[in-house]
């Protein structure tokens, strides 16, 4: 939730897509019952795409069946509808079309099934279907490179993560210390909380790609996940100084990492230098308060709480943090001021203000 205000989203904004016209007369056709005009692959694939995020699963079959039917031999045609099924997490439509194309001895394709019957449940045949094609690619290692890498990360997504890195362990056997095998089997030690796993795979990815902000921005997750503060905090620093894309969220995690690791003052300095780029955001102003009390540094606990309050005048408790704070520096006038304040912005309904303002009042009268 706490995200959610940091990023400033709006999950209840409500917006009518507006499609390509394509995609009307194509719609206009189907649900007609009329013969469709010329319509190109790439329209066509978008079209089974907008049908699934519509929920309008019939008509995208229906689609699928003619842009098939159309191009038969257009492999990127069958690539993006395969692409598209595993996205929706159609398994079973995925499974039906790689049966019908079982024979075509396409390495994507292979995957796209290994990855449909783990999905299904289908485990042991999945295993079987993998001894038999590591033996097709023998001599194609960029083919049997992803292979390995799609039947790790359907383990993974199944939940079969002892099993994800035995095999990608025999992918390194196999193909070498592939640093995408190692970041699938971080991923399962993750999953499998084997921290020492965890530390162990992060500081291998770090030597082999010292200069990946993105990777050292995932180390940094993936440490907070399993506690490892310090590590984080110097993933995160390496993100920073490799001008990691997404800054923003990259301070912002470093900002909860110095938190969890019990050190508010770095925490406050980074928090200070997002607010220097991003000085309106909520949260962080919040988190910049609450850091300065932890400080004792009242005062610029008042500032940062001020603009808080200038963002969300409605919110109750930012007027009890101030509050809080004015007493701190004796400042008792100014604190039952603020409370008042709180109270005429709730229209005098916040009884948390109103009860803390009785209690003022009864132990400062003469103030």
């Amino acid at each position: 939730m706490l995200d959610d205000i940091f990023f400033g989203l709006n999950q209840e904004e409500e917006h009518q897509e507006n499609y390509p016209e394509y995609f009307y007369n194509w719609d206009n056709s189907l649900t007609e019952g009329k013969t469709p005009g010329y319509f190109e692959s790439e329209q066509l694939s978008h079209i089974v795409e907008i049908y699934f995020q519509e929920n309008e699963n019939e008509k995208a079959r229906k689609t699928i069946l003619y842009s098939l039917e159309k191009y038969p031999n257009d492999d990127d045609l069958l690539y993006e509808i395969m692409i598209i099924l595993s996205d929706y997490a159609l398994w079973n439509d995925l499974f039906i079309l790689t049966e019908k194309h079982r024979n075509s001895s396409v390495f994507w394709i292979d995957g796209h099934r290994l990855e449909a019957l783990l999905h299904l449940g289908m485990e042991e045949e999945a295993f079987h279907f993998f001894s038999e094609i590591k033996r097709t690619y023998t001599k194609k290692s960029e083919s049997l490179f992803i292979l390995y890498q799609a039947m790790g990360e359907s383990l993974i997504e199944v939940g079969l993560n002892d099993a994800a890195v035995l095999v990608l362990d025999e992918g390194i056997k196999v193909l070498g210390e592939k640093v995408e095998f190692l970041w699938l089997q971080l991923e399962s030690y993750l999953a499998l909380r084997d921290k020492e796993k965890v530390v162990e795979l992060g500081n291998k990815i770090g030597i082999l790609t010292p200069f990946d902000s993105l990777g050292w921005h995932r180390l940094g997750l993936y440490y907070s996940e399993i506690q490892e503060y310090e590590r984080a905090i110097e993933a995160f620093e390496f993100a920073q100084n490799l001008n990691f894309s997404d800054s923003k969220k990259n301070l912002y995690e470093l900002i909860k990492a110095y938190q969890s690791n019990g050190n508010p003052s770095m925490a406050l300095e980074k928090t200070k230098e997002f607010l220097h780029l991003y000085p309106d955001n909520y949260f962080v102003n919040i988190s910049a308060a609450t850091l300065s009390a932890e400080l004792e540094e009242w005062r610029d606990a008042i500032e940062y709480i001020d603009k808080v309050i200038a963002l969300k005048p409605e919110m109750g408790a930012l007027y009890l943090y101030k509050s809080s704070y004015l007493l701190k520096i004796g400042e008792i006038k100014k604190a039952k001021a603020t409370l008042l304040d709180g109270i005429s912005a709730s229209n005098n309904s916040d009884e948390l203000l109103l009860a803390e303002l009785n209690r003022l009042n009864q132990s400062f009268p003469n103030e």
